[in-house]
């Protein structure tokens, strides 16, 4: 799991996805869908094929988007549908 934050100051958290690293399975999205639409898109360039929107965070725009790539989309709360 890493964390990913475009605004984070710490230093401590990856600005995007690209900056991870390694090979991404899922993005588990719990943002503001204004900011994760970019990275939603970021996501499909890199092929990341399976996104969790979790309550609060989709948008038509995201989900438009996923149609497009080819990525599967889930809705609800990690820790209650794990």
């Amino acid at each position: 799991m890493h964390r990913v934050n475009p605004k984070d100051r710490t230093g401590t958290l990856a600005a995007d996805l690209a900056a991870i690293g390694q090979p991404i399975d899922v993005v588990d999205l719990i943002i503001n869908p204004r900011d994760g639409l970019p990275l939603i898109a970021q996501a499909a360039d890199l092929g990341i094929k399976m996104v969790f929107v979790q309550p609060g965070a989709g948008s038509e725009a995201i989900e438009e988007l996923c149609v497009r790539r080819g990525m599967a989309v889930h809705h609800g709360c990690v820790l209650r549908e794990l």
